[in-house]
């Protein structure tokens, strides 16, 4: 998945994008569906929605699609790199679709695998530290990390 994003979208100083080899990349708009970042906000997920389901023990981030609330055409350049699709203040951490897309790319098996992720794209991969605890009736109380929101931002990027 993140490859052909980053063929269609990332410049590098060796390599142009498609984009940027047809002359359109600073002409063209995208539809972004990120919800802008709440100024008081300490977490933020822009482009995923999390979908719970505890009886049968699941929790994990899913893309918008259709859901969003927000569809408004926005510059290429805000789109890819300025835009933040995930946001953890106290952490320091702000992930944009270029940031995403290249760490998956690069390091992730789209391209390369390294042994060592980048830490914040790490942290996205394993579901930015959210989790639920479910106490059910009939049997211990559990913890459930959400799981999967690399793999829900990259599927509502493209």
């Amino acid at each position: 998945m993140s490859g052909p994003h980053r063929l269609l979208f990332h410049d590098t100083a060796h390599q142009g994008s498609l984009l940027s080899h047809l002359r359109v990349k600073d002409k063209i708009r995208l539809v972004s569906t990120a919800t802008p970042v709440s100024p008081t906000a300490g977490y933020w997920a822009g482009i995923t929605n999390i979908r719970l389901w505890p009886l049968q023990g699941g929790a994990r981030f899913i893309p918008k699609r259709w859901t969003a609330t927000r569809k408004k055409l926005v510059p290429f350049a805000d789109w890819w790199s300025t835009e933040i699709v995930y946001l953890e203040k106290d952490g320091g951490k702000q992930v944009t679709r270029m940031a995403l897309v290249t760490s998956m790319a690069n390091k992730d098996g789209g391209v390369h695998v390294d042994a060592r992720l980048d830490p914040t794209y790490e942290w996205v991969a394993e579901g930015t530290n959210w989790s639920m605890t479910v106490n059910p009736d009939d049997g211990p109380s559990e913890t459930l990390p959400f799981k999967h929101a690399h793999l829900a931002a990259i599927r509502q990027i493209t």
